[in-house]
């Protein structure tokens, strides 16, 4: 849990009790899908790594997004109906697939919305200020009763990132 917590920063975060993520940094490229969000087509891809590229950001880069938009992906057709393919529709770049990618964005009237991550990840820096500290309470009232101990597991840790032109994200994907 610990692990999906920090994952959870390192994308989301939003501050004050949480480190702020990728996606509440504003200074961060967005590609913006329409007023009230839009389905992602065969460019959108295209439009984050130009981001990037534009910004001469290096690094080995990559895609971070959810399963509703490997679903929209996986179901983009040409134009004689054929599917183009996760490689075509991802631009031959590495793509990660994660529930712990929002899809419940809102923008304008749209809801449910997903986002899409794409950058330079080395430039993304989780730093552990201790390791992890277990903590056993045999006292608790809630469970010392049965004979059992509560314990508490704390990790002190900070997300930043290095270069913000080094990512680009999506915040308004139907899917």
């Amino acid at each position: 849990l610990l692990a999906q917590a920090v994952d959870a920063a390192a994308i989301k975060g939003g501050g004050s009790n949480e480190p702020s993520g990728i996606l509440a940094n504003g200074s961060v490229g967005v590609v913006a899908m329409g007023a009230n969000g839009a389905a992602i087509t065969v460019d959108t891809a295209a439009d984050l790594i130009g981001l990037i590229d534009d910004a001469n950001a290096f690094g080995s880069t990559g895609f971070l997004t959810n399963s509703k938009i490997k679903k929209a992906a996986m179901k983009l057709k040409d134009s004689q109906g054929l599917p183009f393919g996760m490689s075509e529709v991802f631009k031959q770049s590495p793509v990660i697939f994660s529930n712990q990618v929002p899809n419940n964005l809102t923008k304008g009237s749209g809801t449910n919305l997903s986002a899409i991550l794409y950058g330079v990840w080395s430039d993304l820096v989780i730093a552990y200020w201790s390791s992890v500290d277990i903590v056993v309470n045999p006292y608790a009232d809630s469970v010392a009763a049965k004979g059992g101990a509560l314990i508490h597991a704390f990790l002190d840790a900070d997300i930043a990132i290095r270069h913000p032109e080094s990512f680009a994200v999506v915040k308004d994907a139907v899917a």
